[in-house]
């Protein structure tokens, strides 16, 4: 398991569960209730924390890649 979190930065989140230091927001959850419904779990969570990066950038998915979108100037 290290060895999958090696190759970004880590941080401990409220509830005790990794989160993504770099992450544009993290939810620190706990699972309330877990239905099943067929090959499918919905997990329905109470929000403990959030955590967001103090300077965000968007993420956007075209031309067969992933591209940040810039701030606008004004």
């Amino acid at each position: 398991m290290d060895e999958r979190f090696a190759a970004a930065d880590w941080q401990t989140g409220a509830t005790g569960c990794p989160r993504l230091e770099a992450a544009l927001v993290s939810f620190d959850c706990r699972i309330d209730q877990r239905v099943s419904v067929g090959t499918h779990d919905i997990l329905f969570c109470h929000v403990v924390a959030i955590t967001r990066h103090p300077e965000p950038r968007g993420l956007m998915w075209f031309d067969r890649g992933y591209h940040t979108l810039m701030r606008p100037a004004c």
